[in-house]
Parts: C-alpha cells; structure tokens; sequence
C-alpha cells in the first residue's frame, strides 16, 4: 500500500499506459486495467508474465493469441488496439467494465438467458468464419456489460485453423475440464465443433444451474466427461419440459461424436433464435431405436441380446435416478457452502465492512436458499433463514444508511473539480457552451437539483468556487479572472477584483468579511466588507501556499516557500514573520485557543507562539518520520497524516504540544485525501470508496462504494442523524444515518462536561441510564437528568447517592442516600416522600431490588463484624424488614422470577461467582456448580426470558453462559467477550440477547448462539447503552454524555424488518429483490408449522 496526495505521480507506468489495478491473471499473462495517456481512455493491457519472457514457445502462444484476436471485429469480441511485440511483451485490448457470465446468470430469467446465449453463439460463429478457435469457451472468459452485452475475451490458447503453427501437440490437454469437449479430452486434434460442445455445456449450466458432469478430480471429470451422456436437463429443472425444442437443441450440442453435433455455431444461433420466435426447429429428438442402439452399444460386451432386452431399461433407470439424486445432493451442498463461505466471510469483515456489497450477498444467500428449501427439512431452512437474518440485522442494517441520489446534469460539462458548500446543500459545477460558466445548484426534494444561477467564469483547473459558512455568498473567477462575490440571495454580483485569487479566500466572522489574495507584481492582500462594501488592503507577500486564520478572527497566517506572515486584524498590522523552517510539503493548523500555530512537516514539527512569536519551538515527534507522507487534511488544530508503517495518526494541537488521539484502523487501499468533519468525524477518499471514521471512538463507521471517483465529500451531524454528502460527477449523493439526538439544554450542567483531549469526560456524569416509555433518565451520585415528552430537566442532589431503583408501574424514582430513601417524581424532579431502610449499623447494602408489585425490596447486606451476608425483604409502606436467608457470597445482582429470586453470587478472594435460586421462603432450590466449563468471576449481570426459557449470566470478566429453564437450569452454552458484562436483556419474543459492555453492545441468537454480533459500530456506548423494554429502540450516550436514540423495530417485528428490507431494495436501485426471498422463506415455514 502507498500514500499519495492528489498531485503526486506514484503509480506504474508501461510506455504511454498508466496501470491503474490488477484485473486478473492466468498461467502465461496477467491482465491491468490502465489508462491511455495519449488518447485519454481506459483500456485493458495482457502482459507475458516475467518468468515467461525468455520462454519461446511462451511468446509464440502470446503473440498467436494477439494475432488471432487482431483479425476479429465484431462488437461481442475483445478488440485488439495495439501489439508490442518486443521485451516486455504486451498487448492492449479495450476495457470491458462487466461481471463474468455465471455472476449475471443468477440475475436473469430463461428467456433473458437466451437472448444472451444467442449473441455469445453469432460471435463465435463470427470468430469460426475467420477461421480463429476459441478453444476455451466458458462463463468465466464471458464478460456482460452494464447494457446486457456479452463480450468473449481471452483467446489465450486459441488457434488460427488455417496457420497451424505447432505449438499444440497431439495429446495437449487444452481448455477447462468441465467445458471441455471429449476430443479434447482425449488429446485427439479439434476443429470448431469442439467450441460447439462448449457452447453446449454453457447452455446447460443456463438450463441446470450445474455442467453436465462433475468428479472429484480431474481424471474422474474426464471418465465420465469421455464415456457417459449428460443427464437431461428435464430431469434436473422441472421448468425445462421434456424433449422439448430446447433440451433437443441443448443434448445435440452435447453429442460425444464431433459428426454427430450441430453443424456449425451459425446453426446453433439459428435454432436458438427458432427457439425465442416459437417456431419449429431443423433439428429432430432421436427416435427409439436410436435410443435402443446407443444402450446396446455401451453393454454389448456385458450382457448378451436378451438381458439386453430385458433388464437394460431397469438398470439404467436406476442409475440415472442415482446418478440425478447424487447430482441434487451436489447442487444442494454447493448452495448451503456457498451460504456459510458468504456469512463466514460478512462476519470475518465485519470491522470494515461494505454494507451495500454485503447486502446484495445475503440477497444471493436468501435467493439460493429458496432453490433448494423444497429439498432439506423445513427445520434445516428455518435454522439457515436464523443465520441469515443475524448476519442481516446486525452487522448490515444498523449502518446501512438512507440514500438519496441527486443527478447533475451533465450536458456540456468538463471534467473539473466540484465544490460543495460547507453543509452540502449546495454545489458548484464548470460548464462550458461556447464560453465557460459556472452553475450554482441546490438539492431537493426531488431527483435532480435545481440550478439557481449560471456564472460566466474563467476555466478553473482547481477548486472552482468557494461558498461563505452560511452559504450567503460565493467566490469565483469571472472571464476576465476578476475575483469576484456574487450575493446567491440577492442573485447579483457585490464586488470584483482584478487578478484575485479565490483558492486561498477565508471567510472572517461567518461570513461578514472575506480576505483573498491578487497578484499585482507581487501578492497583495485585502479584506472586504460584505455589508459595508469597503475594501482595505492589509498586506504584501510573495506567492502563497497556504492561508488560514484563526478561531478567534485575530490573526491571518500565511504561509510562502520562505516564510510565515502573522499579520493581526484587529490591529491591521503585521505581527511577525517567520522562516517556514521546512522546503518541503507541510501544513499549519491553530490551536483551539488560537495562542499556538502548528506547521507540520514530513520529518518536523514546529510550534509558534502567536502571543510571542519569537518563541519557537522546534520539536521531532516520534509519529513522523522520513517515510510518512505529508499530512492529507487539517481541521480544528487537528493533523491526519500517516506513519512510517501506513498507519493513519491524527495529531491534536494543544497549548505547545501535539498529542495523539487516534490511530485510525482502515482497509487497505490507496488514500488520496482526507476530509475532517465536525465534531470527531473524517473522511478517507479511496477513489471511489470512502470511509466514514470516528475519532473519538477510534472506529469505522461505514465503508461506502460510490458509483464513480468523489469529488467533494462534508459530513454533517445534527438532532436527525449523521449526514454524509458525497459529489461526484454527475451524481450527489446523502448518505443519512439516523438517530434521534436528546440533547442537554441546561448550560449549567453543561459547563460541567469537560471532554478531554482522549474523550473522556473529566467529571462522570453518567452513572445509571433508565429508559421507561417516553422518559430517559441518566443519573450519576450527585444528580439526575430527565427527558420526558420533547421536556428536559436536571436534578442536581445535596448529598451522594449510594443506589437508584425505578418501577415501571408506579413510575417513580427511588435514590438511596446515605440514611433515607427519597422519591422523584420523573416528570418534574419534586420529592414525593421519603422512608428509611432499616438495617443495623453493622451492616451494609450490596444490592437492592423493587418487587414486581413495587411494595417491597429484596436488599442483600454484609455484615461488616461477622463478615457474613444475608437477604432480606423490606415493606416500603409498612417498613418491616424479614430475613428471607443467609447466603453463601455476597449477593452482587438480584433478579425476580414469577416465584423465585436469583441472587449472583461473589467470593472476594478467591475471584469465584456463583448464582442460585430461592423460593420467597428463604429455601435454596439450586446452586450453579462451579466446573471448567461455567466456572465465573463475580456475576455482574443476570436475566431471564418473559416466558422464563432461558437464563443468562454474565460476570466482570466477560464471561456468558446461557441456560434453559430458569427455574431448573440446564447448560446451553458459554461465550466470552472482551470486557465485563454490565448489563443483559433479553427481547421480549425471547430470540435474542444484549450484552453490553463499557465499550460494546453485542447481540446472539438464544436458539443459535454460536456468534455474538457486535452492534452499532462507530458510535460511543459509555458503559451505559440500553434498548427500551420492547427492543424497539437503542439509547447510547456520545461523547457529550447527551442520548443517542436509534430505532431498531426491525430486530424483534417481522413487518417492520420486510419494510426496511423493501426501502434498501429500493435504495440500490432495485438492484436487490432481498424482501419477496424472505417473505418465500417465511410462507414455506408457515405452511410446513401448519
């Protein structure tokens, strides 16, 4: 992997072609993608593998393939442009940007299929007529393009009939087995009737779905590909009627004797094309007796006449009805490995995963999976469909995002840099109709954007205009390259200037003032007015590389080769000026508290005291060396840059010092630049890939696949949700990840969020998050914050609370202090009442819990003289305590059952956790026996299933085991994660389970749990994510400690998940059909329950 910026030239060049990426190789050549410099066009460029070049027979066979391709022109065949026939030997073809046959058979019905079939058969007719083999006809040489045309490439073993050149000896095995015609096999010489037998099997596979023979290695294949006649189509696919025109046609192709196949493939176009128009095809299905014939001929050695005559049928009957069950067999293990390879490979990848790509995979699974649920048992499709639907919920639908797709138009555009404005709500495009313009668009509602302006412009080979924050104002370059601003709501220019630069424009107080460069002799500076219409001039320099000012709008830095200008603009003079100290590539960011300037280069960093600019301080940094690039973006006194190893750093600015805060984990891939977004967010340009990453999480976010090479990307982040704008082309495209955002209005609690430069807060407001309805409520020991119907209020408390308990039914918050227990009311935090736990002064509470009625706590104590622990009930009302029973541990979590209570047991010292059941009445019916298998560390969570099926415990050291039967547990499972489990629910449908950890939400499957998902990747969880009771939705603190809401119905509500299903359908374009699969797979199960 290697780093460029978009101006560098790193890339492999082969004379006038540029290699832009590997596309496939063979045993003799390897094919690039690549660009002709010259004529401006993609091309695709096979060259002779290294180890080949001194291999004369090797080069031979090269240049055969390159001469025989040469003589065809025919618009379903590659085309030859150019031969090199000198070291390094290559030749270039056009590019075909399409997916092999097999990939877009799974795509098309029959009568598609034939269509296509009937194209591939003329051009190889085409290809026969100039007396050229193909010799290796398969799916896999059969490209189709976006329009549907197929384009037969790789001639690599093919032979000019009429120049035979004896680079193919007698007994030569050539072509792919499979699609190999039995003359081949046998190494005999072949004519065009062996493309014709390929072409057969082809057409097989498009009938089947599978070749006519197979073998568990390659002498096998051969046998039966030399001795047997392939099984016929009707047996295999119920739609193919049988001796039907097509199977007549299909079968003929597929003859053993060369003589007794179609004649040519001019013949076999022609049947097919008789085929697609109902008309009746010259071929005829064999008669009886030919049949009687070709069975007495394979046996006549075996059996004699009357056997023949009599037991033949039965054999064979037999045979091939085992024959057709080991091939269903077959079929039926390709299409359920291909399933776990698929499942396998999205889980594998799941930290970097394309949603879009893996969404159309689980299509492909869900597609195969209703092929053949007629075939397994409706248990074995139900328990696929489960491992479908996990992989589906919880690494692909909660990031796949909303997609709204904006075409530019593109009459008369040039191939130049777009730019958005800072929202992304409007775009900038060059056009050029007899004289060059710029147009202003803005996006809609709609599909396409609405133009609110046409700029006649000057021709900009960079950024072409730049928009004020607001987006009041634009900057551009009119004919006369006069600088000019044009007032988008005013619709008319404000202000020109001869020669002025907009590349280096800074908006200044939003956008009150803006501040650009003209070159007149040398660079001079000016600040204009937008309100008042004043210009002033502020400085000279030479020719500027960068500009910026800082956060405070005090000071203006440039930068120039030589040196740093700080110029003052309250003061309008200049403060200092400063050798750059670096020749090479660097960057300069402003600390947060615009005392410090940063200039980053590839071997240095330097700092400089705004205040004091004499002071400098020169400091190499360990995360900078001679082999890292220069930095790709900056923002907010922010550096992304990599490291020596490709590592991607982000370095923050602080006071005098740069500090790291993240190591960006990314996939591989060629970045070209960065962007930073708001808040914690950047962006990572990989061509037409980009990555959405979040720094204070240290994680990806999303991967997203654009339709073509990005041009301009913002990221926003509001109340709704995350907002990505992507421009490219033609096309603009939003990429919405939803939320809801519970955002903390009061400013006093919010003066006391302090987040520090690693992303934690310096004051830890969040000790307990509740969710009830419509309230959230998270609280820490010295206060509580309320959501409750679009309201917002903040509870501050006189002294710390030890617990907190609130009932679902009374709805009422109980905080534990010290000597009393007092009630809130949520809604407006007014204290209801008061009581008093009693216990003796000797005693201290472990954990509480409210009775499923509300009257009463179960309290678990240790006694700090007798060191010993017990449990026992509280009546709120009534205050009278009873001991229910002494327990073994201390009692760290309490759970009520129907009639029971399960109390999670720890030993202090010998790290040992235990759970066990009690009746009310204080007996012990159960204790958990501590073996290999469960033993646990303190329990720190427990739940059970409404219906009580299921029991889970999690202990501090991420330790799981999962039960059935609550009240009688029996062992499923146990799973590990990475840190310890604060908190379990289970979904109210009893299908899955949460855990959540400090720094994870994971999810698994009660009736499959052999993989814990992780959820929500990207975003904080804080330790104190919940779901609401009905999964319907997930409530995670961010940075800021304020809630992020994300709906999740489709995780436990059917309709709800084909809804979803149907909108991602619809986003990729109707590309995807995913939801009538599933919606198939649900009808089967429902009609096999009955």
């Amino acid at each position: 992997m290697f780093f460029r910026k978009h101006n560098d030239q790193m890339t492999k060049v082969l004379g006038k072609y540029k290699i832009l990426e590997e596309l496939g190789r063979g045993g003799m050549g390897v094919v690039y993608r690549a660009y002709d410099i010259h004529l401006q066009r993609d091309c695709a460029i096979k060259v002779l593998l290294p180890e080949a070049m001194d291999n004369q027979r090797a080069i031979q066979r090269f240049k055969s393939e390159a001469l025989a391709v040469a003589k065809i022109n025919h618009p379903n065949i590659i085309q030859i442009f150019e031969v090199h026939q000198q070291k390094p030997y290559f030749f270039v073809m056009n590019y075909v940007e399409g997916i092999p046959l097999d990939k877009h058979l799974e795509k098309i019905d029959l009568q598609q299929k034939l269509h296509l079939f009937s194209k591939i058969c003329l051009a190889v007719a085409f290809a026969h007529k100039k007396s050229i083999l193909h010799r290796d006809l398969k799916p896999a040489n059969i490209l189709v393009t976006k329009d549907g045309q197929p384009i037969i490439v790789d001639f690599g073993i093919a032979r000019n009939i009429e120049h035979t050149t004896g680079l193919t000896k007698t007994g030569d095995l050539i072509g792919t087995p499979k699609y190999m015609s039995p003359e081949a096999a046998r190494g005999d010489s072949v004519d065009e009737r062996s493309d014709l037998y390929s072409l057969g099997v082809i057409l097989y596979q498009m009938l089947t779905g599978n070749v006519p023979f197979i073998g568990d290695n390659v002498v096998e294949l051969l046998f039966h590909l030399t001795t047997q006649d392939p099984i016929p189509p009707s047996r295999i696919n119920p739609k193919v009627a049988r001796e039907s025109d097509i199977e007549i046609v299909c079968l003929k192709a597929l003859e053993k004797k060369p003589q007794k196949r179609i004649a040519s493939a001019q013949m076999f176009y022609d049947e097919i094309k008789n085929i697609l128009h109902n008309r009746p095809i010259s071929l005829k299905p064999p008669s009886l007796w030919q049949k009687a014939c070709n069975l007495y001929r394979k046996n006549y050695i075996v059996f004699s006449v009357v056997l023949i005559l009599i037991t033949t049928p039965i054999y064979f009957y037999l045979v091939e009805r085992s024959y057709t069950a080991s091939l269903k067999t077959s079929y039926i293990n390709t299409k359920c490995d291909f399933i776990d390879g698929t499942l396998e490979a999205i889980y594998t990848q799941r930290r970097s995963l394309d949603v879009q790509n893996a969404y159309k995979k689980i299509e492909k699974c869900y597609e195969y999976l209703t092929e053949i649920m007629e075939a397994i048992p409706p248990q074995k499709t139900q328990q696929i469909s489960r491992r479908i639907n996990s992989h589906l919920k919880f690494l692909i639908l909660t990031n796949f995002p909303q997609i709204t797709q904006k075409k530019i138009p593109d009459d008369f555009a040039i191939r130049t840099r777009i730019s958005l404005s800072p929202d992304g709500q409007l775009l900038a495009k060059l056009y050029y109709d007899k004289k060059f313009y710029t147009s202003i668009w803005k996006k809609t509602s709609h599909e396409t954007l609405d133009e609110l302006v046409k700029l006649p412009c000057a021709n900009e080979k960079v950024k072409i205009a730049q928009f004020s924050p607001d987006n009041r104002f634009v900057v551009y370059r009119n004919p006369q390259h006069f600088l000019t601003i044009f007032d988008l709501q005013r619709k008319k220019n404000i202000f020109k200037y001869k020669d002025g630069l907009p590349i280096h424009t800074q908006f200044v107080e939003g956008s009150r003032y803006v501040i650009f460069p003209a070159f007149e002799q040398k660079y001079q500076w000016y600040i204009f007015d937008t309100q008042t219409q004043n210009l002033q001039k502020l400085l000279e320099t030479d020719k500027p590389e960068k500009a910026l000012v800082s956060a405070d709008a005090k000071f203006l830095i440039i930068g120039t080769v030589d040196n740093i200008l700080i110029y003052d603009l309250p003061q309008r003079r200049l403060h200092a000026k400063k050798p750059t100290l670096t020749r090479r590539s660097y960057q300069m960011v402003v600390s947060r508290n615009s005392k410090n300037l940063f200039i980053l280069a590839m071997i240095n960093a330097f700092v400089i005291d705004l205040q004091n600019p004499e002071k400098v301080l020169k400091r190499a940094t360990k995360y900078i060396s001679q082999k890292s690039m220069p930095p790709l973006a900056t923002g907010n006194s922010r550096f992304l840059f990599s490291d020596e190893r490709g590592n991607l750093n982000v370095l923050y600015a602080e006071k005098n010092k740069l500090n790291i805060t993240s190591k960006i984990q990314h996939n591989d891939g060629v970045i070209e630049e960065g962007y930073f977004a708001p808040d914690n967010f950047v962006i990572l340009s990989k061509g037409s890939t980009i990555e959405v990453q979040n720094l204070d999480v240290k994680d990806l976010i999303t991967t997203l696949k654009m339709p073509s090479r990005m041009e301009d990307a913002q990221v926003e982040l509001n109340d709704n949700g995350l907002h990505v704008t992507v421009a490219m082309q033609n096309l603009v495209n939003e990429y919405t990840f939803p939320f809801t955002k519970l955002t903390i209005q009061d400013p006093t609690l919010r003066s006391l969020i302090k987040i520090e430069k690693k992303g934690r807060s310096s004051v830890d407001l969040l000790k307990k998050l509740i969710v009830s309805d419509n309230m959230v409520l998270h609280a820490n020991d010295f206060a509580f914050v309320v959501w409750y119907d679009n309201k917002f209020f903040f509870q501050k408390f006189w002294e710390a609370s030890t617990h907190m308990l609130f009932h679902e039914k009374t709805k009422q918050l109980h905080v534990f202090f010290k000597n009393m227990v007092k009630i809130y009311d949520y809604q407006n935090g007014k204290v209801l009442g008061q009581y008093k736990v009693l216990l003796p002064k000797e005693e201290q509470i472990n954990q509480v819990l409210f009775s499923k009625d509300g009257k009463n706590l179960y309290i678990t104590m240790f006694n700090k003289y007798s060191q010993k622990y017990r449990l026992v009930k509280q009546n709120i009302a009534g205050s009278l305590i009873n001991e229910i029973s002494s327990i073994k541990y201390k009692g760290s979590v309490i759970h009520e059952l129907q009639d029971h209570l399960i109390i999670g047991l720890a030993e202090d010292l010998r790290n040992n956790g235990e759970f066990c059941i009690i009746k009310p009445s204080g007996e012990t019916v159960y204790m958990s026996q501590i073996t290999e298998k469960v033993r646990h560390d303190q329990i720190s969570a427990i739940a059970v299933s409404d219906n009580q099926q299921f029991l889970v415990v999690g202990d501090v050291t991420g330790k799981i085991t999962i039960w059935k039967n609550a009240v009688e547990p029996q062992l499923v499972t146990s799973l590990q994660t990475v840190a310890g489990i604060e908190r379990i629910i289970i979904d109210p449908n009893s299908t899955y389970c949460s855990f959540f950890t400090q720094n994870n939400i994971y999810i698994c499957d009660l009736r499959n749990p052999l993989r814990l998902f992780t959820i929500y990747r990207g975003h904080h969880k804080f330790g104190k994510s919940t779901f609401n009771r009905s999964w319907t939705k997930a409530y995670l603190p961010d940075a800021s400690h304020e809630i992020l809401v994300f709906d999740q119905d489709y995780f436990v509500d059917d309709d709800t998940f084909i809804k979803k299903l149907r909108y991602c359908d619809s986003a990729l374009s109707n590309t995807t059909d995913l939801a009538t699969y599933v919606n198939m797979v649900k009808k089967h199960l429902r009609k096999h329950n009955k």
